[in-house]
């Protein structure tokens, strides 16, 4: 018996996996010939979502998860996957290391290459003239 206020933790090895999948497609085809996966129709008991981008900006902070539950993509993928924002977010955390432990555990974080983000109407005119 579980204690208050406790949650049931799914144990996925003891059981198939049941997943959802947005997308009808070669995903959709890998996951269905796995063994030991289950699909499940409509919002019925899952386990792993593969949605889309969309469907997680319009529903994840609707949307409660049991701990078992998990998704492709997280909340923020954006800031990750876009080179500029993510060198962004590392020159914003070693400022931040900098200033609370010092210069020389911030030079740890210089790891990455230069990043340059040219302007979106910059525009590439070969010898010959063409577009």
């Amino acid at each position: 018996m579980q204690a208050r206020g406790q949650r049931s933790r799914a144990v996925i090895s003891d059981r198939e996996i049941r997943f959802k999948c947005f997308l009808p497609n070669t995903i959709l085809d890998v996951l269905r010939s796995r063994p030991g996966w289950q699909e499940v129709q409509g919002d019925g008991e899952w386990d792993f979502y593969w949605c889309d981008r969309e469907w997680l900006h319009q529903n994840y902070d609707a949307t409660f998860l049991q701990e078992h539950q998990k998704i492709l993509h997280f909340r923020n993928h954006y800031e990750l996957t876009r080179k500029n924002l993510m060198v962004k977010n590392l020159k914003r955390m070693r400022k931040l290391i900098e200033r609370e432990q010092g210069k020389t555990e911030a030079q740890s974080l210089d790891f990455y290459p230069s990043t340059f983000d040219l302007n979106t109407t910059f525009l590439w005119k070969n010898s010959r003239r063409t577009q």
